[in-house]
């Protein structure tokens, strides 16, 4: 027994379905907008604003790390990028004393994410 059904029929559940689905999305973003300000405004009425713990914190770290030598050829954003790797990675109370290139290109013919590439392709099972 098999049902047949119109093009027309079809496109109307289609049409029907997304018409759901994003007034629900809309409703969803709605609902979390009217949380995050009813938070804030909870945590501004309390006197609590996240945001100078975290620039004590902050101020704190970077007047009592002193600066990593760098050796000539990377860039201060790089600097900055493995600083953050490490701080996301290890937490507080560690900090970058020096930042050097690991593989001289000439000497070398892969870099490391080659290297490390073909050691995770070749090994035994």
């Amino acid at each position: 027994m098999e049902m047949q059904m119109s093009g027309s029929y079809v496109a109307i559940v289609v049409v029907t379905g997304l018409i759901v689905v994003f007034i629900v999305l809309i409703l969803l973003i709605w609902i979390v907008q009217i949380m995050g300000k009813i938070f804030s405004s909870i945590d501004k009425s309390k006197g609590n604003n996240p945001g100078d713990a975290a620039k004590k914190k902050i101020d704190t770290a970077v007047n009592n790390t002193p600066a990593p030598i760098v050796e000539d050829g990377i860039s201060d954003e790089i600097v900055a990028v493995i600083a953050a790797a490490v701080a996301s990675v290890m937490g507080t109370g560690y900090a970058i004393k020096s930042v050097k290139k690991s593989v001289d290109k000439s000497s070398s013919r892969r870099t490391a994410w080659g290297t490390q590439g073909v050691i995770e392709n070749t090994r035994v099972f």
